[in-house]
């Protein structure tokens, strides 16, 4: 009987350890939620119940991602599925898909994401889970994003969004919020981005999320850059990066800093670029994600070209062309396009033509409303005059 008692207070135990980890990543106190994830696959080990040990691995593996921990996120995924086989739980199949689509989109690889995140979302469905559908649907939405699909996108934020309000899930209606604040901003609406930031921030300092707060400071930072308030925007970036350090997130170490490293090459100042670039090939290198070394190889070639070193920033442009058209993401490859264009006067009509195609495959996603204003939108206005003249070439909507 004591023996029964224990493993039922070690089982009662590990739950509450992951239920901690969980409640400690989501407040922003990672290394809490690393150290109580881990007591709690101990404990659910030594009682044997494989179901809490499955839930342990989850949480854990949540609270690596969050630290920028990938390859240990994603082994406590399968790990977590693993225990569960046999058991035929659709739930457990689906929140690992969506877990693991989570991982995949961090490390680079978008087309397994989108592949594991719809699967997430058609179970989820088929199983009639509304709220993690919900969250689903918002992971898949942030991928369509970056695959250049803005008007499906919104219309999954917007869906997911209504589900949130109606379960009175208040913390990822926030998040939906800033999502739509960021396409708010790709496209140019700079009043609406503000808004939509400005609500999240409150909700992220009452609620205590302080890895929220650090996101929102990033967010900020590029409003105020892209609205040309550059001075703003580099206190903004700085402030992000140390809030994001002192919570242990590695993602908006690395967001942060993308941003700083853009605002420097803007005012061509190569030497403190140069070190930014390399705080970005150190965080990729610890994380094992090609998303960051693929973002830190353009901004080299983005260094090189404001030191007048066009033929050395190619290489760099050629690799993140290749790497943006294999994985279908919109914004690098339509940078790169663009740069390559400008750089390189042997390859120009063939990236002109790789141009015009990217641009008329936006415009038939999501329609002449949607284009006209990423074709003025000041996110992309360093870019415009080049994407412009591609355009009155060839009219964007005539390639064949």
């Amino acid at each position: 009987v004591r023996n029964d008692c224990d493993t039922v207070s070690k089982s009662l135990m590990a739950d509450s350890y992951s239920l901690l980890a969980e409640l400690s990543r989501r407040t922003g106190r990672l290394p809490e939620a690393q150290s109580a994830g881990k007591r709690a696959v101990e404990l659910a080990q030594s009682s044997q119940d494989r179901s809490a040990e499955s839930e342990a691995y989850n949480n854990l593996g949540l609270a690596c991602w969050s630290a920028g921990l990938l390859i240990e996120a994603r082994d406590c995924f399968v790990e977590s599925l693993k225990l569960q086989e046999g058991n035929g739980s659709m739930f457990t199949e689906a929140r690992v898909a969506n877990n693991l689509a989570i991982i995949a989109e961090e490390m680079g690889d978008y087309l397994e994401a989108r592949r594991l995140a719809s699967q997430a979302k058609d179970l989820f469905m088929e199983f009639g889970d509304r709220r993690n559908q919900a969250y689903a649907s918002g992971n898949l939405a942030n991928l369509l994003v970056g695959g250049g699909h803005y008007r499906e996108a919104i219309e999954l934020y917007n869906s997911s969004d209504r589900i949130f309000l109606k379960l009175g899930e208040t913390h990822p209606h926030f998040y939906t919020v800033g999502n739509l604040g960021d396409l708010n901003l790709l496209l140019g609406e700079f009043d609406e981005a503000h808004g939509r930031y400005a609500e999240v921030a409150k909700f992220a300092r009452e609620s205590g999320d302080e890895e929220l707060e650090a996101e929102m400071c990033v967010r900020f930072a590029e409003h105020a850059y892209y609205g040309k308030q550059p001075h703003e925007a580099r206190n903004l970036y700085e402030a992000a990066i140390r809030k994001a350090d002192a919570v242990g997130s590695l993602e908006f170490r690395v967001r942060g800093t993308i941003g700083l490293c853009r605002y420097l090459i803007g005012e061509r100042n190569a030497p403190e670029a140069g070190q930014a670039i390399d705080r970005l090939v150190e965080f990729a290198q610890e994380s094992k994600s090609d998303r960051t070394r693929h973002e830190a190889e353009f901004l080299t070639g983005e260094m090189l070209r404001i030191m007048e070193q066009s033929a050395s920033s190619l290489p760099h442009y050629r690799e993140c062309a290749a790497y943006a058209s294999r994985q279908r993401q919109f914004e690098l490859a339509l940078k790169c396009y663009v740069r390559l264009y400008e750089t390189d006067p042997g390859s120009r009509n063939e990236t002109a033509n790789n141009l015009k195609v990217l641009l008329d495959d936006f415009l038939a996603t999501n329609g002449e409303q949607i284009f006209q204003k990423l074709m003025n939108s000041r996110y992309f206005q360093f870019f415009h005059e080049t994407m412009k003249q591609v355009v009155r070439v060839t009219p964007v909507g005539l390639i064949q």
